[in-house]
């Protein structure tokens, strides 16, 4: 009876040694040995869950099986295995994600938990942020004592490998009370809803770039022109007409021109303009411009 234990002690232990998991959000892959069939099968499971536009390639050449994907080669023959151009008689599972560049967290009980969530840009426009992402979203959003917090809530890769409910990113606020979050393809669109309260005006030609302002503020741009032409940004589909504020106050504003001194008004997308503040552009002389600005500050006070 104890020889039959010992021996089944025996064939458990390379079990117990080598077996790992792969973890990708509620997947589960279990392997007892790194070939050719476990890496396919974890490539394949990986690029499908990111949504990744390059899927893998496998193929044979001689007695060669591999695996292609990002421009990486793995090559399985019966006793080497070729990373690259790099050929290995024994290879572990970590190596195989390292060279593929996979981020993960492994824990003590060889579970490897692999990034859900790829951040390959994250862009700051003021009032909103743009992130650009492969996998799903693994983000979660908190307001808290003025302060805007992007916070992981799965295993997410951006720079570094970040864990569950880390903070991603922190930003000082003001004059927000709401968050949208818009989720399109493979982007997502995190709006701070911001309540305006114009107390001053900010003057600019079209050739400075605009700078220092907070959501008090009315912004102005002028370029010397025979025209006489307001230009304003419309309101976003993707914001759900959360901007609407922003494009109400800034249409107030010009109807007000317009019908003070007959100017045309002209709603584009695409404007010399912050996307978080209320602005205008004006095209007109100097001399009329002059008027202008002293009818605006009139107006803003």
């Amino acid at each position: 009876m104890i020889i039959k234990k010992f021996l089944l002690l025996i064939l458990l232990i390379p079990f117990s040694l080598f077996s790992f998991n792969i973890i990708i959000d509620d997947i589960t892959i279990n392997s007892s040995e790194v070939n050719f069939l476990t890496v396919e099968k974890i490539l394949d499971t990986y690029s499908s869950y990111l949504n990744d536009d390059e899927k893998i390639t496998i193929g044979s050449i001689g007695s060669f099986d591999y695996i292609e994907w990002h421009n990486k080669l793995i090559a399985f023959s019966n006793e080497i295995v070729v990373l690259n151009n790099d050929a290995k008689k024994n290879i572990s599972i970590e190596d195989v994600l390292d060279f593929f560049d996979i981020k993960y967290f492994k824990d003590e009980k060889e579970n490897y938990f692999l990034a859900t969530m790829i951040i390959n840009d994250l862009q700051d426009f003021g009032t909103y942020f743009q992130i650009d992402y492969l996998g799903k979203n693994s983000i979660f959003t908190l307001i808290e004592n003025g302060n805007f917090y992007l916070i992981s809530s799965k295993y997410v890769y951006f720079d570094k490998l970040y864990s569950p409910n880390e903070i991603i990113l922190s930003k000082k606020i003001s004059n927000t009370n709401d968050i949208v979050v818009n989720e399109l393809h493979k982007k997502i669109i995190i709006q701070l809803i911001q309540t305006y309260k114009i107390t001053n005006i900010k003057f600019f030609s079209f050739e400075e770039k605009v700078s220092e302002y907070d959501s008090n503020t009315f912004i102005v741009v002028f370029k010397n022109s025979n025209s006489n032409l307001i230009f304003i940004r419309n309101y976003s589909p993707d914001f759900n007409g959360n901007d609407w504020q922003r494009f109400s106050i800034s249409n107030d504003i010009a109807k007000k021109i317009s019908s003070t001194y007959n100017f045309k008004i002209y709603y584009i997308p695409f404007i010399q303009l912050p996307l978080d503040a209320p602005g205008i552009v004006i095209f007109t002389s100097f001399e009329n411009w002059e008027k202008i600005k002293n009818f605006l500050e009139g107006e803003i006070k």
